[in-house]
Protein backbone atom coordinates (compact mmCIF):
# COMPACT_ATOMS: atom_id res chain seq x y z
CA UNK A 1 0.00 0.00 0.00
CA UNK A 2 1.80 3.24 -1.50
CA UNK A 3 1.09 6.65 0.65
CA UNK A 4 -1.56 7.73 -1.56
CA UNK A 5 -3.71 4.62 -0.78
CA UNK A 6 -2.53 5.20 3.05
CA UNK A 7 -4.15 8.75 2.80
CA UNK A 8 -7.17 7.56 1.65
CA UNK A 9 -7.73 4.92 4.16
CA UNK A 10 -7.16 7.65 6.87
CA UNK A 11 -9.36 9.63 5.61
CA UNK A 12 -12.37 7.09 5.14
CA UNK A 13 -11.48 6.25 8.39
CA UNK A 14 -12.11 9.92 9.74
CA UNK A 15 -15.58 10.23 8.04
CA UNK A 16 -16.40 7.11 9.28
CA UNK A 17 -15.95 8.57 12.49
CA UNK A 18 -17.53 11.60 12.08
CA UNK A 19 -20.82 9.86 11.00
CA UNK A 20 -20.52 7.55 13.89
CA UNK A 21 -20.08 10.68 16.23
CA UNK A 22 -23.24 12.51 14.51
CA UNK A 23 -25.57 9.49 14.45
CA UNK A 24 -24.39 9.02 18.03
CA UNK A 25 -25.91 12.55 18.46
CA UNK A 26 -29.39 11.65 16.38
CA UNK A 27 -29.83 8.46 18.81
CA UNK A 28 -29.54 10.74 22.16
CA UNK A 29 -31.86 13.24 20.12
CA UNK A 30 -34.26 10.68 19.40
CA UNK A 31 -34.37 8.19 22.63
CA UNK A 32 -34.93 11.57 24.56
CA UNK A 33 -37.71 13.18 22.63
CA UNK A 34 -39.98 9.95 21.98
CA UNK A 35 -38.90 8.16 25.06
CA UNK A 36 -37.07 5.14 23.02
CA UNK A 37 -34.88 2.72 24.57
CA UNK A 38 -31.45 3.79 23.72
CA UNK A 39 -29.03 0.62 22.82
CA UNK A 40 -32.40 -0.27 20.28
CA UNK A 41 -32.34 3.64 18.67
CA UNK A 42 -28.29 3.07 18.53
CA UNK A 43 -28.86 -0.29 17.12
CA UNK A 44 -31.12 1.24 14.33
CA UNK A 45 -29.27 4.04 13.61
CA UNK A 46 -25.81 2.26 13.52
CA UNK A 47 -26.86 -0.72 10.99
CA UNK A 48 -26.20 1.67 8.09
CA UNK A 49 -22.55 1.91 9.10
CA UNK A 50 -21.88 -1.78 8.60
CA UNK A 51 -21.33 -0.86 4.80
CA UNK A 52 -17.68 0.92 6.09
CA UNK A 53 -16.82 -2.44 7.66
CA UNK A 54 -14.63 -5.36 6.06
CA UNK A 55 -11.22 -4.29 4.88
CA UNK A 56 -9.12 -7.55 3.66
CA UNK A 57 -6.00 -8.50 4.93
CA UNK A 58 -3.47 -11.22 4.63
CA UNK A 59 -4.33 -13.01 7.90
CA UNK A 60 -8.20 -13.37 6.54
CA UNK A 61 -6.75 -14.78 3.32
CA UNK A 62 -5.57 -17.21 5.77
CA UNK A 63 -8.10 -17.77 8.32
CA UNK A 64 -11.19 -16.97 6.71
CA UNK A 65 -11.26 -16.65 2.98
CA UNK A 66 -13.54 -19.95 2.06
CA UNK A 67 -12.24 -21.68 -0.74
CA UNK A 68 -15.61 -23.69 -1.14
CA UNK A 69 -16.71 -20.60 -3.28
CA UNK A 70 -13.86 -20.43 -6.12
CA UNK A 71 -12.91 -23.24 -8.52
CA UNK A 72 -8.85 -24.38 -7.84
CA UNK A 73 -7.15 -27.72 -7.60
CA UNK A 74 -8.68 -28.31 -4.31
CA UNK A 75 -12.46 -28.77 -5.74
CA UNK A 76 -12.05 -32.78 -5.20
CA UNK A 77 -10.49 -32.43 -1.56
CA UNK A 78 -13.30 -29.83 -0.53
CA UNK A 79 -16.16 -32.72 -1.48
CA UNK A 80 -13.92 -35.08 0.72
CA UNK A 81 -12.41 -33.05 3.65
CA UNK A 82 -13.65 -30.88 6.33
CA UNK A 83 -12.79 -26.69 6.06
CA UNK A 84 -13.26 -24.28 4.08
CA UNK A 85 -10.21 -22.13 4.35
CA UNK A 86 -6.71 -22.30 3.50
CA UNK A 87 -5.98 -22.64 7.36
CA UNK A 88 -7.42 -26.25 7.23
CA UNK A 89 -5.51 -27.06 4.32
CA UNK A 90 -1.77 -25.51 4.46
CA UNK A 91 0.44 -25.34 7.85
CA UNK A 92 0.96 -21.70 9.06
CA UNK A 93 4.73 -22.58 9.22
CA UNK A 94 4.76 -22.71 5.06
CA UNK A 95 3.03 -19.93 4.51
CA UNK A 96 4.68 -16.97 3.50
CA UNK A 97 3.09 -13.42 4.58
CA UNK A 98 5.25 -11.39 2.21
CA UNK A 99 5.69 -7.59 3.22
CA UNK A 100 2.94 -5.56 1.41
CA UNK A 101 0.18 -7.58 -0.51
CA UNK A 102 1.42 -11.29 -1.19
CA UNK A 103 0.61 -14.42 0.44
CA UNK A 104 2.25 -17.73 -0.83
CA UNK A 105 0.89 -20.81 0.45
CA UNK A 106 2.73 -24.48 0.24
CA UNK A 107 1.61 -27.82 0.79
CA UNK A 108 3.37 -30.79 -0.67
CA UNK A 109 3.38 -29.93 -4.24
CA UNK A 110 0.33 -27.50 -4.21
CA UNK A 111 1.24 -23.65 -4.36
CA UNK A 112 -1.31 -20.55 -3.72
CA UNK A 113 -0.29 -16.69 -4.35
CA UNK A 114 -2.61 -14.75 -3.55
CA UNK A 115 -2.13 -10.87 -4.24
CA UNK A 116 -4.11 -8.03 -2.80
CA UNK A 117 -5.42 -5.66 -4.91
CA UNK A 118 -7.74 -2.53 -4.07
CA UNK A 119 -11.29 -3.11 -3.32
CA UNK A 120 -11.29 -6.05 -1.71
CA UNK A 121 -9.82 -8.14 -4.94
CA UNK A 122 -7.53 -10.52 -4.96
CA UNK A 123 -5.37 -12.34 -7.89
CA UNK A 124 -4.75 -16.05 -7.15
CA UNK A 125 -2.28 -18.07 -8.76
CA UNK A 126 -2.65 -21.92 -8.23
CA UNK A 127 -0.22 -24.68 -9.28
CA UNK A 128 0.37 -28.08 -8.82
CA UNK A 129 4.74 -28.23 -9.53
CA UNK A 130 4.89 -31.91 -9.93
CA UNK A 131 2.59 -31.53 -13.13
CA UNK A 132 0.72 -28.92 -15.42
CA UNK A 133 -2.32 -27.17 -13.56
CA UNK A 134 -1.79 -23.54 -13.17
CA UNK A 135 -4.37 -20.64 -13.24
CA UNK A 136 -3.98 -17.54 -12.60
CA UNK A 137 -7.68 -15.59 -11.67
CA UNK A 138 -9.38 -12.15 -10.39
CA UNK A 139 -11.87 -12.31 -7.71
CA UNK A 140 -13.61 -9.84 -5.96
CA UNK A 141 -14.31 -10.83 -2.35
CA UNK A 142 -16.79 -9.50 0.04
CA UNK A 143 -17.53 -10.75 3.52
CA UNK A 144 -20.26 -12.85 4.55
CA UNK A 145 -21.79 -11.56 7.92
CA UNK A 146 -23.50 -14.40 8.48
CA UNK A 147 -20.82 -16.90 7.95
CA UNK A 148 -18.05 -14.49 9.06
CA UNK A 149 -15.47 -15.10 6.21
CA UNK A 150 -14.30 -13.96 2.93
CA UNK A 151 -16.26 -15.09 0.01
CA UNK A 152 -16.06 -14.86 -3.93
CA UNK A 153 -19.33 -16.75 -4.82
CA UNK A 154 -18.18 -18.39 -8.35
CA UNK A 155 -19.41 -22.00 -6.91
CA UNK A 156 -20.30 -23.30 -3.57
CA UNK A 157 -18.43 -26.81 -2.71
CA UNK A 158 -20.41 -28.28 0.10
CA UNK A 159 -18.87 -30.00 3.15
CA UNK A 160 -20.05 -33.69 3.58
CA UNK A 161 -21.82 -34.80 5.85
CA UNK A 162 -19.38 -37.48 6.90
CA UNK A 163 -16.16 -35.24 5.78
CA UNK A 164 -13.01 -36.24 7.45
CA UNK A 165 -10.32 -34.03 9.07
CA UNK A 166 -7.60 -33.00 6.73
CA UNK A 167 -4.09 -33.97 8.03
CA UNK A 168 -0.97 -32.19 7.11
CA UNK A 169 1.95 -34.44 6.18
Amino acid sequence: MNFNDRLVKVEQGRLVCEVFYNMLGVVVQLSKKRKLNFYKVLLIVMLPLNVFAGELTLNDLYNKFNMRTIYSSYGQRLQYYCGAYPKNFFPKHQASFKFGNTLKLVSGDDVWIFTMKSDNKIILVNKITSGTYNTVNKYALHFDRINGDWRADKIRIKEPVNCKKFSFK
